[in-house]
């Protein structure tokens, strides 16, 4: 992850609950007219990460906001996205309906890591 230049090295592991992994899914749509003006349906809350979810648009990352809300998860492992669009009036008016779906999990606790002097990274007991 980079902000502003500077690179920022996060030598986190998390513990997954790996019991409790469970399939889930949302959906949002979006509807554009004129090729200027966008609108997401079901709610304006969007999940946004630098390293996770990037390049997602807005209609993607609020389905994916509804999924792991909906769920009450923390994290969402391989999401997919399945995308519906019609096109109406010679492109004008547009809907797009995108389903997100994936695999959701809760996270147990963290461990530190201690980069070692060879460049090595070693992890501690959970500190979480």
């Amino acid at each position: 992850m980079a902000i502003g230049g500077n690179n920022i090295v996060t030598n986190v592991k998390a513990d997954l609950d790996y019991n409790g992994v469970k399939k889930i899914s949302g959906e949002a749509t979006n509807h554009r007219v004129l090729w200027i003006f966008n609108h997401t349906t079901n709610g304006s809350k969007h999940l946004k990460s630098n390293n996770r979810y990037k390049g997602l648009n807005s209609t993607e990352s609020t389905a994916l906001y509804r999924a792991k809300n909906a769920a009450d998860v923390d994290v969402i492992l391989e999401p997919e996205f399945q995308t519906e669009s019609k096109s109406y009036f010679f492109g004008i008016y547009k809907r797009s309906k995108v389903k997100a779906s994936g695999w959701g999990a809760n996270i147990k606790g963290f461990q530190d890591a201690t980069p070692a002097e060879n460049g090595n990274v070693t992890f501690s007991n959970s500190i979480f």
